[in-house]
């Protein structure tokens, strides 16, 4: 069918709050940004739409077409109105203590390694408190979270006691392997953060620790095929530096047969020692061109090849995911631990009072209201980007992300493949 430039209203208490139509780049659009789908529409679709929203349509009498997109928005949560009010993930940093000395690392805080530890009741306590306001998802990270004794039974807690089975680990990798096989158990996936492709390469961690990172994966890749679980990923830190040997990555993703992402490496501009390392126009060119070839390797905290096209109207800062410091601080990110963010003290504060607050910063976010996001015409499938990241470079929340430029042509090349695919003017 023809598609023209319209849009449609889908204000209907059939459809959730958070079900909106819009245009993009000529093509009707019906976005869920409660899960973040997205349904292209053509003209019969735009009329049914809104034959939906004022009620006149039989659902019982519809034709092959209605019938396929009545499905689709069903099965994609558009008439779900049990939206989660809250997050559902939590990063929870058990502790601050860490072997290694890694530049730029996105949770040092000062005399890391000086500070006590929360008890094992306490974590117990913030865990339960984070299974009754909904959390179905934690990621455990630190420091590096192995250096705890308790840490096998923290795990246990979550999974058996708490029922919370999607349960996820980050570790440096260098630890005794008698401690991760505690451990193992519990786990749905276990991610190993190195530095190097090869045992003798290194960027910004410290010397020598490689051939005990590859020794340690080895150890778990053999565990997950014997056993099936946890799932073994690799995540490498993508800076200026290591923006020239992404290819080497992605050959030890196939060599190893294990996942591989990379993190961007998120430090505040105006520190000069992380200046050789933060990414520049160059550097954010070259990760775009080689992420479009190379659609198996994933950028985290970037919509460039992981993402595609979904509804977006900010990242999951504050709403979709919350990070727990090791003082049981609250955080909306765990990109963002950082004084001036803090939320409250999750060992002492409501949870819930403590988001809803009107001193939440993230309470309101919106690519509504971001600064030159407002008139973009892909601004409800980008979001305007990581929040980190621009408050880093920029200081504000409100700031595009810096990549900017690249994002939109990344988003125009692949809207302009699928207009060809289907044919669309």
């Amino acid at each position: 069918m023809e598609n023209k430039s319209v849009t449609c209203n889908c204000s209907n208490p059939m459809f959730h709050k958070k079900v909106e139509c819009f245009d993009l780049d000529n093509i009707p659009i019906i976005g869920n940004f409660n899960n973040q789908t997205i349904i292209g529409l053509d003209n019969e679709g735009v009329e049914f739409i809104s034959q939906l929203k004022s009620g006149i349509i039989n659902l019982e009498n519809l034709n092959k077409n209605q019938q396929e997109l009545f499905d689709a928005l069903k099965e994609n949560g558009y008439f779900d109105h049990n939206i989660p009010m809250y997050p559902t993930c939590a990063y929870i940093h058990i502790t601050d203590n860490c072997n290694l000395h890694c530049v730029g690392c996105y949770s040092f805080v000062s005399c890391r390694n000086e500070k006590k530890d929360l008890t094992t009741d306490q974590w117990k306590l913030i865990l339960n408190k984070l299974k009754d306001m909904g959390i179905n998802l934690i990621v455990v990270s630190g420091g590096e979270p192995f250096l705890r004794e308790d840490l096998s039974e923290i795990l246990r807690y979550i999974k058996e006691d708490l029922q919370i089975s999607d349960l996820s680990i980050i570790s440096n990798g260098t630890m005794a392997q008698e401690k991760y096989e505690k451990c193992l158990p519990y786990l749905k996936s276990i991610s190993i953060s190195i530095d190097g492709y090869s045992t003798d390469t290194r960027f910004i961690r410290d010397p020598g620790i490689m051939p005990k990172v590859f020794e340690t994966i080895k150890y778990l890749k053999d565990h997950q095929n014997k056993n099936g679980s946890p799932e073994v990923c690799m995540i490498g830190t993508l800076s200026k530096k290591t923006i020239p040997y992404m290819e080497n990555y992605a050959q030890l993703s196939k060599d190893l047969d294990i996942p591989f992402s990379f993190s961007v490496l998120t430090v505040d501009h105006n520190n000069p020692e992380f200046k050789d390392y933060i990414l520049d126009e160059d550097a954010y060119d070259k990760m775009h061109t080689f992420i479009k070839d190379n659609k198996e390797i994933v950028v985290n905290d970037s919509l460039v090849g992981n993402v595609g096209i979904t509804a977006r109207k900010c990242c999951g800062i504050g709403k979709g995911i919350i990070s727990i410091g090791a003082d049981g601080s609250i955080y909306p990110c765990q990109m963002l631990h950082i004084k001036e963010l803090i939320l409250g003290n999750i060992l002492v504060d409501d949870l819930k009072e403590v988001l809803d607050s009107d001193k939440n910063p993230c309470h309101d976010l919106t690519v509504d209201n971001f600064e030159k996001c407002k008139e973009c015409k892909y601004k409800y499938i980008c979001g305007g980007g990581c929040r980190a990241s621009s408050y880093y470079q920029y200081g504000d929340l409100l700031h595009p992300e810096a990549p900017c430029k690249q994002t939109e042509d990344y988003f125009k090349f692949i809207i302009d493949s699928m207009k060809k695919h289907f044919n669309i003017a």
